[in-house]
Order: structure tokens, then sequence, then C-alpha cells
């Protein structure tokens, strides 16, 4: 999954309890919900958090995945 504009992961988390198999990539620019997503994701191998723009045009090269298919 790729969580655009993430924030602390509220979202993350919901889809996570409901597809516990699936991996997720949350992405934000801001650093102060993205520590508190750090936080609640620590130890989780199957989320990873970017500090990206949506804007950015080198995101794409930051992301832990060539590509992420619609939902």
């Amino acid at each position: 999954m790729l969580d655009l504009a993430c924030g602390t992961g509220s979202i993350t988390a919901r889809r996570l309890a409901r597809f516990p198999d699936a991996v997720s990539t949350g992405v934000d620019l801001d650093p102060a919900p993205l520590t508190i997503a750090r936080g609640a994701f620590e130890g989780d191998e199957g989320v990873s958090l970017v500090t990206a723009g949506l804007r950015d045009p080198h995101r794409p090269s930051v992301l832990p995945y060539a590509s992420y298919a619609p939902s």
C-alpha cells in the first residue's frame, strides 16, 4: 500500500488491521507527524516511512518499491 501524506499513520494502521499481511509505505513531508508514525510502527518490518513531498520529482527514487498496484 502507498499512503501519500500519511501524517501520523492512522490510515495505514487501519488498513493493516484489515489486511495484516500487507506491506505499506507512508510518505509525508512534515517531520512532526512522521516522528509519531515512526514511533507507532517501530519494529514493524512491513511499514516503510519516507520523508518526501508529493510534488518532489525525486520522490519515486526514495520509495522502497518500483511500483504499487492500485487498490
